[in-house]
């Protein structure tokens, strides 16, 4: 596999000389989204090091930092010594990680994959671990991992059928990635087969649970309130919250809201685009169908909701799926999708919704529906007859939601779990040296 390695780095040697102004460029053009470029060059590191107590986690952007906040966490019950670094990739993902590691040693920029830039993160800080979590791995991140003598992990692998069909046309570059990994960890039997089935060594592999239950909450009941206060509604006024929606799932939305709103006037529809960026786009969206909108940051407490809610925040979105009658998952409806958390409604006791793009979340998306907490809508129409199949049986689809809140508390415990097979490589390691 060293002849793969070459030519990887071989094409960072050729195409690094016009990358730095690239960069540069799109930093200028985009704005927020590249920002980091020194650290993302290693130019400006820490000062400081811990050597071989240290654990790299990695997660991409802030679905995979949810997954791994539980995990660090664990990690800081079982040895609270342990320097923790963590890095991301995407500036939503700094946001996130700043608000909710403050007990990391370090949080950065993830290392541009340039063999240069990642030999310096590397010495800088020694880590005896590298955790990624569910994607965003780099050859060379895992490389020097390996050169350093450090355990690397894989957490979470998903690979759908799509994915597996792809590989498969490469499988000696498929065996290079991944057999740089000494575990990882999938959600179930079917997804392990097809890592197998394309090229790797079954004996890496461990099943857990997604660690994402672990950080689920239920709202209050006071909170609950106080959500519906602020909008103004009625403990029994139908709500429509529709999350991390992509484009042109905003459209389908409106428009099945627009529909239920003629049977059900004092429904309100709460749209949570993923990306705060494309928040004119949509309010755009919305006013071309003639209906009300407003940002949820110009609301005042206590004044009635009449139409559509834009949340125009980041964060607020996992609470106010608990204010909800019915709950769509975005980034499902059109492919290629892929879907989010399914979870994060359906710990609120909500019925939930998705596109049939959930290849992600498939796994989640299954045992809902099989309880009857989710279902699969294809568009408008579908959505409409799911909000009022939910109004007209409230009996039924509270059945079924109990039943999805008893089956998320059964999947709790993989957090700890996944700390100590890290924590055990940090020893085997240590006792290497």
């Amino acid at each position: 596999m060293k002849g793969i390695s070459s030519l990887y780095n071989m094409a960072w040697f050729i195409a690094a000389p016009g990358l730095l102004p690239l960069f540069l460029l799109v930093t200028r053009v985009a704005g927020k989204k590249y920002m980091g470029i020194g650290e993302r060059l290693t130019l400006f590191l820490p000062g400081d090091s811990h050597g071989p107590s240290t654990m790299w986690l990695h997660a991409i952007s802030v679905g995979e930092l949810n997954a791994l906040l539980p995990v660090a966490r664990a990690i800081r019950n079982l040895e609270p010594s342990h320097p923790l670094v963590i890095t991301t990739q995407t500036t939503a993902g700094m946001e996130t990680a700043r608000r909710s590691f403050p007990f990391a040693h370090a949080i950065l920029y993830a290392p541009l994959d340039h063999p240069w830039s990642v030999k310096r993160f590397i010495r800088r800080f020694r880590p005896s671990v590298l955790l990624v979590m569910e994607t965003g791995y780099w050859p060379n991140m895992l490389i020097q991992a390996r050169l350093q003598g450090a355990m690397t992990i894989l957490a979470q692998a998903r690979m759908s059928e799509r994915s597996f069909q792809r590989w498969r046309r490469f499988p000696a570059i498929f065996r290079w990635v991944f057999n740089f990994f000494h575990c990882i960890t999938v959600e179930d039997l079917p997804t392990r087969d097809r890592f197998v089935a394309a090229g790797a060594d079954k004996d890496r592999f461990r099943i857990l649970p997604n660690t994402k239950f672990d950080n689920l909450e239920t709202v209050s009941e006071d909170e609950r309130s106080l959500l519906r206060k602020k909008l103004g509604l009625e403990p029994y006024d139908p709500v429509l919250v529709a999350g991390s929606t992509h484009p042109g799932e905003e459209r389908e939305l409106a428009v099945a809201y627009k529909i239920i709103r003629e049977k059900y006037p004092k429904a309100i529809l709460i749209l949570a685009p993923r990306r705060l960026e494309r928040l004119e786009e949509v309010r755009r969206e919305i006013v071309g169908l003639h209906l009300p909108v407003c940002n949820w940051t110009d609301l005042h407490a206590g004044s009635r909701v009449d139409g559509v809610v834009i949340i125009d925040t980041m964060g607020e979105l996992a609470r106010l799926y608990a204010i909800a009658t019915v709950a769509f998952v975005g980034n499902s409806l059109f492919p290629p999708g892929g879907g989010h958390s399914l979870l994060e409604p359906a710990v609120q006791g909500v019925q939930v919704t998705h596109g049939p793009c959930v290849e992600n979340v498939a796994g989640n998306a299954r045992q809902l529906g099989l309880l009857g907490a989710s279902t699969m809508v294809r568009g408008y129409s579908d959505v409409v007859d799911h909000m009022k199949k939910t109004l007209e049986s409230p009996e039924e689809s509270r059945a079924s939601v109990r039943r999805a809140m008893n089956w998320i508390e059964t999947q709790r415990g993989a957090s700890s779990a996944l700390a100590e097979i890290l924590l055990e490589g940090l020893q085997s390691r240590k006792s290497a040296l």
